[in-house]
């Protein structure tokens, strides 16, 4: 805004801007003489007087002003803006004339001109007149004129004269409406103008000027203008003192000053600006020496000081806090508290050809000040009036200075508060004026003796161009309040006490000035008053006797006053409020004394009495709450207090009160201004509800509990917009702003720590809020749905986020959340539908779920993220986060917690890092778009329900390093097809599989020694092979497969479960093995298609209905052993006609079989067999089978003392009615029961089995003294990175068999073991070191390992994070072989936060100390140097701040730094692991590069590593086919997708087969096929090797084939099926070609010779060679095989290029070959 409308705002607002329609006002009386009141109210119309709100209007002070006169409200408004300058309690004679002086008066209190302190009085009467100033201004501006020199100041204006002044305060209006313009500058004939651009430098100091690459002439003398640079619009004139030529050529000229005149003829020059507070210069703290004049002169001096405690500014809220704190003798007697938020200033300086010149200076400022004390000074001297805060600058051109007024002659609690707006203009046609703005009059004092509390601001301007001052300015303003109480005592023995007490607000406008305006030049100074006891707009007079306020006075004679001019303020009126202690009651107009606070007594646990504020009786806007009360302390405001009070606008709560009740202030729809409590501990709810005029409101540190219901919080509905807190709180407590629904603006302080629940619950105005990195957590349903919250930053300093946090949000869409984040609760973000993305802090380790879900539960989330080096997903996170679609896992992970992503139905796919190693319960459970899952073999462990009811999943790949599939791992995952289950597999989990009706087929590992029950019930599975290694089948496990055809149960399981295969309808024969012994009920119930069962020999019990309802069941045979056949066993078996029961049999129930006419009993006569027909009405047919052969699954067998092994057995013929009966040579070494061997104790002994008479069999069993404890010599050892440990294990006793040991590390990347025990350590971590012994017993001992750092095999390995972490301790440690120093040279950016975070930098040896210690920037760019072969740099961080921490760019030793030393570790490492397949995903992890470059320099060690570790596995060919191809075959539509073959490992042929099915497309119906064998050789075990391989396939004459499948066959036998599929156009014959092209390819390479094709019945074969390259090449040939076009679209017009796509350059290569009819004939590959 241009200064000129500046200053006509301020003069029309003049203050309070409060809307206030003012009675119709002639022009001028009628009599030609104008009244009083019609003078004022012309000026009130003239200058636009208004305020918003007529019922904050000033008191009626004037004993004949009465409601009825016409200009009642324009004489108000008058006082409201300090034009009245009567006595309360005195006449303002309304009607009375308006005097000359009075009109002069007035009109010149509004316009502000002020007159030359050297001009003297043109008047005779200036001696015996009030406003001398201001009659000559009136004489000066020509309003009212002279009779001779007589003013005649008594003398009424006329309407002429009315019209007359009045007309020129409109012109001066007008005037200050014009704008200037943009900034220019004419210059004076002569001066010379050295053009913008040139290079200039002004020398701040001594003011001379350099000017570079100019030619004209400067002479001493000249004036001359320069721009400082090519941005600036106004130029710097100087006066040239002295001119010097420099060698470089440019001019160096001394200066000095020049008069504007001078330089210029016409100028406009303005600008603005505001204090940086960032900057604010704090005055020094003062010290007073006092004296206590009641103790008389000689009284001590004492030391009065004025403390700052802290001076803040917040970023934010642009607020600048001040705590002062009074001391006397250094016990703290009370306190100052000053808010600043702005000093802003503006200048303007006009200077036209033309017309008047002007310049003008503008400050405004808006400031807040509140002071305490609990200590009467009244008796002191040499307290100080005036305390200076300090000094701020504004932009270049100003400074400012802040004072606070405070005269502390008494205890006081005080407040004042204001908008200062104040300036000066200079004119060539006005001279100087005055320009004041005042908006806020809210104030409230207290006190019990004299009081005076304000504020000075006051700044300084400067405004030159160059040399010429065109303005110095100082502007000031003094405004505050002043209270006085006068205490009378009567002397008639009475005992009546009677006090005055008064207050009213003050305001000073004082400057300074000196100008240069061309032709007005002067320096001007003065004060102008605007408010003082008699012109102030807000006065209160009580007069109280004995407590009690009373209307008039009874002891004027001694007291005084004058019974005439009484005037005290009425309980009615607005600003009644009169002080704690001098009137608690007032008497009303029937003489009734009313007490103004209803109160109660309560009673503490201390016993003390105190007052419970239960009603208000008074009729005060502005009220002050006593803090006492007939004695009592006021600690409480009741509940409903206030409530319904329309008449308090502002209220001030004593700092007694700790306690305001529920509703309190509850519909008081007028306050607008609150001071709390700085003591008060508990609010209820809607204590302040429903005023929808409290906009602000700053919240003590006292405070802790906030009530709320149904009505909100204490701001619940209420108008309040912003909130602030007093300096030091460290918490918003729970329920504080619930449904404030207004609240816009919030400043939280950096002392605070938390919020509390509920704390900003439906606050739907709050569009943001700034949290400080101070606080550490955030309360339940703190920000519940504050719906126009759009963005939120979590500051690093928060730990913990409850539980519906943030839910209902539904603008919030963009979250940042804490580094340092370790708990979220539940549903913290629902129905956020706007956050769609978010990054998670690796610092997360706890998200909190329940059945509702998790932290981001039914938000809109769809993408996320996870900081670098975060670790684990947090149980939970992801629970119901329904619109989840992308999730990037990062390769630091370990873990993924459980339900961490629960129920994300719309995620359709997750990438699993290799680094994650256990997956916790119903992590996936409820991805129902999920469709393919690799969990790869870095993950060991998984949990129940993981991807449970996952209805789209079709494939999964489960990690080799997992033994157990946990329970309902892929329950009701109806659409899997495919899974691969981990080669060392023990365990299927309860549930595994149900209902996974698309899984037709699965390889069991040979591993699997457990099914446990429902593993597989209702799947769609067709086949199945239990391994050896099981011995339990559960109950259910393959109930309800109904398409089950074949089960093979090898020799090892020893348990079927209960309805094992219950209801497995396409099963048609069972083979029982011999290892089982025992058969659940139900087990095969229900299949009805069995037709077969072979018994194994290791049954006791055929149980009931184990084989019920078997329809196709014909001819049984039990075998030797059974004892019992349980009921209904082969119940409703209608074919089963034949069954043969052994003589071990004893026991049958009755209805173990139906249908007695249709089957026979065999068995051997004399049995319970026989009895059992005969009694049953069986027929019976006897039938004897002697064993021809016996044979024992083992013949030797050697057993750890106290061992047990089941020995089974197979008789030749199976149905053979011979006993069998079982011996041991020595029982002391071995016993036998039923095939059972026990060893007993150390020996060799024979276990005998006979059959019958002609059958034997033995096996030799050794019994051996096993390993009984395996000991450590350490069980938990601290290591820092590179160290080594020596572990030595001990085998007892000395006598075992075998005292062989395995080690193993449980994580080998923080420490790694060799065979023989010696521990590595390599980075910081903890890792289990186990060692076991081998001889089965499972003896084992363990080490816990914590390794603190990381070790670093190279100077750039030794780098922190930038910036680095907070609350860290990190170390990195670097070895050098047969050093004597290592000295590392830092980054020039090497930085930590100064005396708070630490970089160590030390020896072998050595600890952190003060020696090696550094901070701030002391190792930027700095060599150090340790002594030995190691160092070991620290980075120590506290939990706040930090910087970009460090690294290492260079590095001397005398010693060898190994590059491969991590490669020796972990090919180390991986010799020590137990299995081939461990180890070769162990060494794939190895840089490869880093390997080659290792083996390329010929490294002996790691070589003999290589050989080592190959020669040690036994390794299988396998062609892995990486991703499928898949299409189809139409004439219209191509859509090809590539594979990628990487054959590993060795030894054994690769079988690639190529089938060309036929007719209709059927790719089923294969006619032939062709295949080719191939070997691949292993280099060192680390990659598979690339070769190139031809595959030929001959075409029958005649065939037209309708596509090509390929079937890549797998080592474990197994099929890859990849289809290939294209189209091609009608019209044509021709044959097309496709490669991709590599680095070294070129079509030069292929010859005719070598493409030798002949439609209809030939055969071709193709050879390219190739490493990795760029783009796609198409050529296209004809029928003869004849290149047509190559490298190009661009064919022959007949001709259509086909088009194949290939997804990357390491995909097989294609060869594609048409026939006439445009179908494929041949293909040929290249991995």
């Amino acid at each position: 805004m241009k200064m000129g409308k500046r200053i006509a705002v301020l003069l029309l607002a003049m203050v309070l801007v409060l809307p206030f329609v003012a009675s119709a006002i002639p022009a001028s009386a009628a009599s030609g003489e104008m009244t009083r009141a019609e003078w004022i109210s012309r000026v009130v119309d003239t200058f636009n007087m208004t305020v918003d709100d007529t019922s904050t209007m000033p008191d009626n002070y004037y004993s004949d002003l009465t409601t009825d006169n016409p200009y009642y409200q324009d004489i108000l408004l008058a006082v409201e803006f300090g034009l009245i300058d009567i006595e309360a309690g005195h006449p303002f004679r309304p009607d009375d004339p308006a005097t000359r002086e009075f009109a002069a008066h007035t009109l010149n209190f509004a316009l502000g001109f002020q007159l030359d302190e050297s001009a003297g009085y043109t008047f005779s009467e200036a001696s015996g007149v009030t406003y001398p100033d201001d009659i000559q201004v009136a004489i000066n501006r020509g309003w009212l004129s002279l009779s001779g020199s007589n003013f005649m100041p008594e003398q009424s204006i006329t309407a002429s004269e009315a019209d007359n002044m009045l007309a020129d305060a409109e012109q001066v209006l007008a005037g200050d409406m014009a704008d200037s313009g943009e900034n220019y500058v004419e210059f004076a004939e002569g001066v010379i103008v050295v053009p913008q651009g040139t290079n200039v430098s002004v020398d701040e100091t001594t003011g001379a000027v350099t000017i570079s690459g100019y030619s004209e002439t400067i002479v001493s003398g000249g004036i001359f203008a320069v721009y400082p640079d090519i941005t600036s619009d106004m130029p710097e004139i100087y006066k040239a003192a002295s001119v010097a030529n420099n060698a470089d050529g440019s001019i160096t000229i001394e200066t000095t000053a020049v008069m504007l005149s001078e330089a210029i003829v016409a100028l406009n020059y303005s600008g603005a600006g505001s204090a940086d507070f960032e900057e604010f210069e704090e005055a020094e703290d003062a010290t007073y020496y006092v004296r206590d004049m009641s103790q008389g002169a000689s009284a001590p001096i004492q030391l009065f000081s004025i403390e700052t405690q802290s001076i803040d500014y917040n970023e934010n809220t642009k607020v600048l806090t001040a705590n002062k704190q009074i001391t006397l003798d250094g016990i703290n007697i009370g306190s100052i508290s000053i808010k600043l938020s702005s000093v802003d200033t503006e200048f303007d300086a006009e200077i036209p050809l033309w017309g008047e010149k002007y310049a003008s200076f503008i400050m405004t400022s808006d400031v807040e000040v509140s002071a305490s004390l609990e200590f009467d000074l009244s008796s002191y001297t040499g307290i100080p009036k005036s305390i200076t805060l300090g000094h701020v600058g504004i932009d270049d051109v100003a400074e400012a200075e802040v004072n606070v007024d405070i005269d502390l002659t008494g205890g006081l609690s005080a407040a004042w508060a204001g908008d200062l707006a104040v300036g000066i203009k200079i004119s060539s046609e006005d001279g100087l004026r005055t320009i004041r703005e005042y908006t806020n009059k809210e104030f409230t004092l207290t006190a019990d003796v004299n009081v005076t509390l304000g504020v000075t601001v006051r700044a300084y301007v400067d405004i030159s161009i160059g040399s010429c001052r065109v303005l110095y300015g100082e502007i000031g303003a003094r405004a505050g309040g002043k209270m006085n109480i006068q205490l009378y005592h009567t002397s008639d023995g009475t005992t009546l006490t009677c006090v005055t007490h008064k207050g009213h607000l003050y305001m000073e406008i004082y400057y300074v000035a000196s100008y240069d305006i061309l032709i007005a030049s002067d320096s001007s100074s003065g004060t102008r008053v605007i408010y003082d006891e008699n012109k102030s707009p807000v006065r209160f007079y009580y007069h109280s006797e004995n407590g009690v306020l009373v209307s008039a006075c009874t002891r004027t004679s001694e007291t005084g006053i004058d019974p005439d001019y009484e005037y005290y303020t009425s309980p009615d009126s607005p600003y009644f409020n009169p002080a704690p202690g001098y009137g608690q009651s007032y008497e009303d107009g029937s003489g009734t004394v009313v007490q103004i606070y209803s109160y109660e007594v309560e009673e503490d646990d201390a016993g003390q009495e105190y007052a419970v504020i239960t009603g208000y009786n008074g009729g005060a806007s502005a009220l002050a709450i006593p803090s006492e009360i007939d004695g009592y302390e006021v600690r409480e405001i009741a509940s409903y207090a206030f409530r319904y009070n329309e008449l308090i606008r502002s209220v001030v709560i004593p700092d007694s009160v700790i306690s305001i009740g529920d509703y309190a202030f509850r519909y008081c729809t007028n306050l607008s201004n609150v001071v709390l409590s700085q003591n008060l501990k508990d609010i209820g709810s809607a204590a302040f509800g429903d005023c929808p005029s409290l906009l602000e409101i700053e919240i003590p540190k006292s405070l802790e509990s906030a009530s709320a219901n149904a009505a909100g919080g204490p701001f619940g509905n209420s108008g309040l917009k912003k909130a602030t807190f007093e300096t030091g709180t460290t918490q918003v407590v729970y329920n504080l702003f619930y449904m404030a629904e207004n609240l816009e603006d919030v400043e939280l302080l950096d002392t605070m720590t938390s919020i509390g629940a509920s704390a900003f619950y439906d606050c739907i105005s709050l569009t943001e809020i700034s949290l400080p990195n101070s606080i550490t957590e955030i309360g339940r349903s703190a920000f519940y749905e504050s719906t126009s919250l759009a963005s939120i930053v979590i500051p690093d300093s928060v730990v913990s986020i409850d539980s519906y946090a943030f839910e209902g949000c539904t603008s919030l869409s963009n979250v940042t959340l804490s580094k340092n984040l370790k708990n979220i609760g539940m549903r913290v973000f629902e129905n956020c539908m706007e956050l769609e993305e978010i990054e998670i802090p690796k610092s997360l380790t706890s998200a909190y779920g329940s059945n509702t879900g998790g932290a981001f539960g039914y938000s809109g989330i769809k993408r996320v993220t996870f900081e670098a080096g975060t670790t684990e997903v947090a149980s939970n996170l992801f629970w119901s986060a329904f619109e989840l679609e992308e999730v990037e896992l990062l390769d630091t992970m370990t873990s993924i917690g459980n339900n961490a992503f629960l129920d994300c139905t719309k995620l359709s796919e997750i990438i699993i890092p290799e680094s994650i190693t256990e997956i916790g319960s119903s992590a996936f459970q409820g991805c129902t778009s999920l469709l393919r899952v690799v969990i790869p073999n870095g993950v060991t462990t998984v949990y129940d329900d993981l991807f449970q009811g996952c209805t789209n999943l079709t494939s999964v790949e489960i990690s080799n390093s997992i033994t157990e599939i946990p329970n309902d791992m892929f329950s009701n995952c109806g659409a899997l097809t495919s899974v691969t289950l981990p080669e060392k597999l023990e365990w299927i989990g309860a549930r595994s599989f149900e209902n996974c009706t698309s899984l037709t087929t699965i390889s069991l590992p040979e591993t699997v020694s457990y099914i446990n029950s429902d593993a597989f019930i209702g799947s769609g599975l067709t086949e199945i092979e239990i391994p050896a290694a099981c011995y339990h089948i559960g109950s259910s496990a393959f109930e309800n497969c109904a398409d089950l055809t074949s089960v093979l149960l090898n020799e090892g399981v020893e348990d079927i479960g209960s309805s094992c295969f219950r209801n497995c309808d396409y099963l048609t024969n069972i083979a029982i093995p011999n290892t089982v012994e025992e058969i659940g009920s139900y087990a095969f119930d229900g299949c009805e298609k069995l037709a077969s069962v072979t018994f194994g020999n290791g049954i006791a019990e055929i149980p009931s209905n184990a084989f019920s309802n078997c329809p196709a069941l014909n001819n049984v045979v039990i075998p030797y052993g059974v004892t019992e056949i349980g009921s209904s066993a082969f119940a409703n078996c209608t074919s089963l006609t034949s069954i043969t029961i052994p003589r071990t049999v004893m026991s049958i129930e009755t209805n173990a079989f139906s249908y007695k006419d249709r089957m026979t009993i065999y068995g051997v006569p004399g049995t319970y067999a026989e009895t059992f027909a005969n009694n049953n009405g069986f027929k019976f047919v006897s039938q004897e089978h002697n064993a021809t052969s016996v044979d024992l699954n083992v013949t030797n067998l050697t057993l750890n003392r106290g061992q047990s092994y089941q020995l089974t057995y197979s008789i030749e013929p199976p149905n053979s009615t011979d006993e069998v009966f079982w011996r041991t040579t020595n029982a002391d070494i071995v016993t036998v029961e039923d095939g059972l061997v026990k060893a007993v104790s150390t020996g060799t002994a024979t276990i005998l089995l006979n059959v019958g008479e002609s059958a034997s069999a033995q096996c030799v069993v050794t019994v051996v003294q096993p390993v009984t404890s395996v000991s450590l010599n350490y069980s938990s050892r601290a290591m820092d990175a590179w160290d080594t440990l020596q572990l030595t294990a001990s085998v007892r006793p000395d006598n075992a068999y075998n005292k062989g040991v395995t080690w193993s590390s449980s994580d080998t990347s923080v420490a790694s073991v060799d065979n023989t025990g010696l521990v590595t350590a390599h980075k910081k971590g903890e890792a289990i070191i186990t060692v076991t012994a081998v001889d089965g017993s499972g003896e084992s001992d363990s080490c816990d390992i914590t390794v603190n750092g990381t070790a670093a095999y190279s100077p750039e390995q030794l780098e922190s994070k930038h910036n680095y972490a907070n609350n860290s301790d990190e170390l990195w440690v670097l070895r050098a072989e047969g050093a004597t120093y290592i000295e590392v040279t830092f980054d020039a950016q090497t930085s930590l936060e100064q005396n708070m975070d630490f970089l160590y930098v030390y020896g072998s040896g050595e600890e952190p100390s003060d020696d090696n210690e550094y901070t701030g920037t002391e190792l930027a760019g700095k060599t150090v140097r340790v002594q030995g072969d190691t160092i070991k740099i620290r980075l120590v961080s506290d939990q706040v701040g930090n910087k970009w921490g460090f690294k290492v760019t260079d590095l001397k030793t005398d010693g060898k730094l190994d590059p491969y030393a991590e490669i020796r570790a972990k090919l180390s490492s991986t010799a020590a692991l137990d299995t081939d397949s461990a180890k070769l995903d162990a060494v794939r992890d190895i840089d490869t590069d880093l390997l080659a470059e290792a083996m390329a320099a010929e490294d002996s060690q790691i070589a003999e590593q290589l050989a080592e570790l190959e020669s040690g596995m036994s390794l299988t060919s396998d062609v892995i086919v990486t991703d499928s191809m898949s299409g189809h075959f139409t004439k219209d539509e191509i859509s090809v997708t590539g594979a990628v073959m990487n054959i590993q490992n060795t030894s054994s042929p690769v079988t690639l087969t190529i089938d060309t099915p036929h007719n209709s497309g059927n790719y089923a119906d294969s006619q032939y096929s062709s295949a080719v064998e191939f070997s691949m050789t292993l280099g060192n075990a680390i990659e598979p090797l690339e070769v190139p391989v031809m595959v030929t396939l001959p075409v029958p004459a005649g065939v037209e084939p309708d596509a090509l499948v390929i079937l890549h066959e797998l080592s474990d036998g197994s099929v890859d099926r990849v289809e290939y599929t294209l189209s091609v156009e009608n019209g044509q014959t021709f044959a097309a070609f496709v490669v991709t092209e590599f680095s070294d390819f070129t079509l030069a390479q292929v010859e005719n010779d070598m493409f030798d094709a002949k439609l209809n019945g030939a055969t071709a074969s193709v050879t390219v060679y190739g490493s990795s390259g760029s783009s796609i090449v198409c050529a296209a040939y004809d029928a003869d095989g004849r290149i047509l076009s190559s490298n190009t679209c661009e064919l022959a017009a007949t001709w259509q290029m086909l088009e194949f796509d290939v997804p990357s350059i390491t995909d097989s290569v294609s060869f594609i070959l048409l026939d006439s009819q445009y179908r494929p004939v041949m293909e040929q590959l290249k991995p």
